[in-house]
């Protein structure tokens, strides 16, 4: 009878251990994911403790609901980016590209911008963003190399290489505005390091990123985002930014469905081509809802809803 009973408590606890987990349906961006961000004051914000029945109040948090983000992933349409299979973009300037599995999530490159820098990064061998099923003090490192542009404050090509390292560092109660409504009991917190140690032909320099997503294990996108970069150049004094967004729509903030990832294929056509002017798509795809434009760089340089096909 007491190993029966040892039994059945040995289970209940992996039911719990595997309820405050993230794997690629409750983590990994996919296409037909939408979400948007307020940006909050980074003053004096910390991300807190990390290990198990951590506490994180950000019941005081200051939001500007001026400063809104529209999220939204979609099938990589983008040649210069061949290994990702998702884009994820807010704005021209912040595109991420990623290859999600059931095992792993790759981050391929994108907008990466510090108060000094803004740049794109195109990743030859990618950093690790997720390695599922992520539990508590999971931990997982990756080399990097690539190539970067740097788009200001001037124009270059170079080459970077580097290291990254994601891990699930976190768990227990997230308190955001909102009292118990703003209350998860049930919250993990990601935290991905990356260094980049990029060279061009005038200059060199180290770019070192943070970032803290904090979720709650039934919620797809993260509630909290706290990330910081560091810039450091031969030509430029070191810089440090940090960014705090939340969740617009924590408050009634749907839980992952099992009906999510249900998109069929798009058939799109293009004309006329070439074309000087004017260039009409059409797709007899209902969900198709719009249209993005890369240049060769990778950079997203337009987008434009799609209306009755």
């Amino acid at each position: 009878m007491k190993n029966f009973y040892l039994s059945v408590i040995s289970s209940l606890f992996a039911l719990a251990l595997q309820g405050q987990s993230l794997t690629q349906a409750n983590h990994a961006p996919s296409a037909g994911d939408s979400f948007q961000t307020y940006k909050c004051d980074s003053t004096g914000i910390n991300p807190g403790a990390s290990g198990a029945n951590a506490s994180w109040n950000f019941s005081s948090i200051s939001t500007s609901s001026s400063v809104l983000n529209t999220y939204t992933t979609s099938a990589n349409t983008n040649p210069v980016f061949t290994n990702a299979d998702i884009a994820q973009f807010s704005s021209q300037v912040n595109t991420s590209y990623y290859k999600s599995t059931s095992n792993d999530l790759k981050y391929y490159g994108g907008n990466i911008s510090t108060s000094a820098v803004t740049a794109s990064l195109n990743y030859a061998l990618p950093a690790i963003r997720g390695t599922y099923p992520m539990s508590l003090n999971s931990s997982s490192s990756a080399a990097t190399s690539g190539t970067i542009y740097i788009i200001t404050p001037f124009q270059l090509n170079g080459s970077f290489t580097g290291s990254s390292n994601v891990s699930l560092d976190g768990s227990g109660t997230l308190t955001l505005p909102g009292g118990s409504a703003g209350t998860f009991t049930n919250a993990v917190r990601v935290l991905s390091t990356q260094t980049i140690n990029f060279v061009t032909i005038i200059a060199t320099g180290t770019v070192i990123q943070a970032q803290y997503d904090y979720y709650s294990v039934d919620i797809k996108a993260p509630l909290l985002t706290i990330s910081s970069s560091t810039f450091a150049s031969s030509s430029t004094p070191t810089s440090t930014q940090v960014i705090v967004t939340i969740n617009k729509n924590y408050l009634t903030a749907v839980p992952v469905g099992i009906n999510e990832n249900n998109f069929s294929s798009t058939d799109i056509t293009v004309y006329p081509n070439p074309a000087a002017a004017a260039i009409n798509f059409v797709t007899a795809n209902k969900q198709a809802e719009l249209v993005l434009l890369f240049d060769v760089l990778g950079k997203l340089v337009d987008s434009k809803k799609i209306e009755d096909g």
